[in-house]
């Protein structure tokens, strides 16, 4: 019996020993569950932890939200998102005063924002609000051969505590002679040479910061880049432009300057891409120097020629492709194609270009033409193409002016006059638009027996030279005229320009096929003289039966009308 009562307690301690070591595991699995970090302890302070920074995050974005609407709304001001954002937290410090990218602590917690938007940017949340901010600034002053660079900032602590250590140091040689050793703000200047400035910093909870500041000097010791430096020589007017830039240290201005010196302005500045007309006083080649000159004092220089001409001046033509630029010593006279009227084989040539009128063409015939064959007619003078009023056609015009008011632009100063005179019943019978109808096409708004002294003289001086411009005013009941710096005459003038288009203006030889053509004006050289531009090159007055002269009739086309240029010089109505 004794040996079975030992048996017993020896197999219950055994079995009490086992139920310990089992409880004792459990025990630890147990605790282990509660309290490492997939436990249900980290596990309720993680949620906790998500919840304020989710709730911090909501609180930053409605702020933001709320300054976005203002922002669409009225605008707003740097002044204005720094409210909103102060209702839900505090902006820290910039890293980089010149970016608009900042931290905001919101709930214990440091967010990044864009401010230009402004958003949370895709860094979101950068964790609990405890640390150190380095910031910034690189500046460099203008010398820029030889410049240096000076660097400002400040060392921050955020969420409690201090700075306790801040050290700098640099690359390449570059002495750091003072810096704060507790935090603070710093400038370090006199930067001579590229370099990389390290700054560590240490806080009160031994957490270190390290932030390296990349100093890059730029240097600029080239000039400016130039381009499409042109001048363009019309008549004697130059338009010059030029295009020049600078990526280092930006274009300062371009300067020009011109050779010889005989146009206005021979010298001022001229912005990048500015067209610039001149006015020259002598023909000749003229040499246009641009200089540009960058913010560092270097200069780089290119030149344009551009010959003058006397005579011509830019006008615009109206084309199918928009407004045309053109010279007129170049267009006046150039052969006009689809132009139709009920008189056929007339050529017409473009006379002049009234860009104070719509750019409206006028159109002369390119040969001497006859006069209206119906109604009262002209007597035949002695060449193939001449023609003189008799005294029944002159009885036609006594009186005051036809019916059909000449009211149109360069037709009449003498509207409404007495013609009692029989210049004056002359010029009414070349500006009877009933009577020139069959010159008049379905493109113009009238046609006449030619151009009149105003109409001519618009016309001639837009080619002619300047010595040779012709004058005109009014006299009693006819015109003066001179040429150039002339003395005004009765009626006969000196000789004007016979280089000046000549086929134009002063078309014809002596007997063929006339010696010059009629204008639809009265000359003061007496009540019998008519206007008349020779094929010798004068205008003057002569009487109105002469037999050696002819008509040219001219048209206004309708201001609408199109052209089309051609290759070779001519123009055709394209509407």
């Amino acid at each position: 019996m004794k040996v079975n009562i030992k048996k017993q307690n020896g197999i219950t301690l055994v079995a009490l020993v086992i139920t310990i070591i089992v409880l004792l595991i459990l025990a630890a699995v147990s605790l282990s569950m509660v309290f490492n970090q997939g436990g249900i302890f980290n596990r309720a302070e993680q949620a906790t932890e998500k919840y304020s920074q989710a709730k911090a995050q909501e609180e930053l974005t409605l702020a933001l939200g709320e300054a976005q609407m203002r922002k669409y709304d009225s605008g707003l001001t740097e002044e204005e998102l720094n409210e909103e954002i102060g209702k839900v937290g505090s902006l820290l410090p910039k890293e980089d005063p010149t970016s608009s990218i900042q931290q905001v602590i919101v709930g214990g917690y440091i967010f990044e924002i864009d401010r230009s938007v402004p958003m949370i940017t895709d860094k979101g949340c950068l964790g609990p609000a405890n640390g150190v901010i380095v910031t910034a600034t690189i500046t460099q002053n203008g010398n820029w051969q030889n410049p240096t660079a000076t660097v400002t900032g400040s060392i921050t602590k955020y969420g409690g505590g201090s700075v306790t250590s801040s050290t700098a140091t640099a690359t390449n040689g570059v002495t750091i002679s003072s810096f704060p050793t507790a935090g603070g703000e710093y400038t370090i200047a006199n930067i001579t040479t590229d370099t990389d400035i390290t700054i560590t910093a240490v806080d009160s909870e031994g957490k270190t910061t390290t932030k390296v500041i990349q100093v890059r000097l730029v240097k600029d010791t080239t000039g400016p880049t130039i381009s499409g430096a042109t001048a363009t020589a019309a008549g004697m007017k130059i338009k010059i432009s030029v295009r020049a830039t600078d990526n280092e240290s930006g274009l300062k201005q371009i300067n020009y300057s011109v050779s010889p010196t005989t146009i206005t302005p021979n010298s001022n500045t001229i912005t990048s891409g500015q067209e610039v007309e001149l006015t020259a006083t002598a023909e000749g080649k003229y040499t246009i120097t641009f200089t540009a000159t960058d913010n560092a004092g270097n200069t780089s220089t290119a030149t344009a020629e551009a010959t003058t001409v006397d005579g011509g001046v830019l006008k615009h033509i109206k084309t199918t492709a928009g407004l045309k630029e053109v010279n007129t010593k170049d267009i006046y006279g150039a052969t006009v194609n689809g132009y139709s009227c009920t008189r056929t084989g007339t050529e017409w040539q473009i006379f002049y270009i009234d860009e104070e009128d719509n750019n409206r063409v006028y159109l002369i015939s390119k040969e001497y033409m006859a006069p209206p064959t119906t109604g009262t007619e002209m007597t035949k003078g002695s060449y193939s193409h001449t023609y003189y009023w008799n005294t029944t056609v002159l009885n036609k015009y006594t009186g005051t002016i036809p019916s059909t008011a000449f009211t149109q632009k360069f037709l009449r100063d003498y509207a409404g006059t007495s013609a009692s005179a029989n210049n004056l019943q002359a010029t009414n019978y070349m500006l009877d638009q009933a009577m020139w109808s069959e010159y008049k096409g379905a493109k113009a708004d009238y046609a006449f027996g030619g151009p009149t002294l105003p109409l001519f003289q618009a016309s001639y001086n837009d080619t002619c030279r300047t010595a040779t411009k012709l004058g005109i005013q009014k006299s009693g009941t006819g015109y003066q005229v001179k040429i150039g710096t002339g003395s005004w005459t009765t009626g006969q003038s000196g000789y004007g320009d016979t280089n000046t288009q000549k086929g134009i203006y002063f078309k014809g030889t002596s007997g063929n096929p006339a010696y010059g053509m009629w204008l639809a004006s009265p000359s003061s050289y007496g009540a019998n003289y008519v206007v008349l531009a020779n094929c010798n090159g004068s205008v003057s007055g002569s009487g109105y039966g002469r037999s050696t002269l002819g008509f040219r009739p001219v048209v206004s086309l309708q201001s609408t009308v199109q052209f089309t240029a051609n290759a070779d010089g001519s123009y055709t109505i394209a509407n």
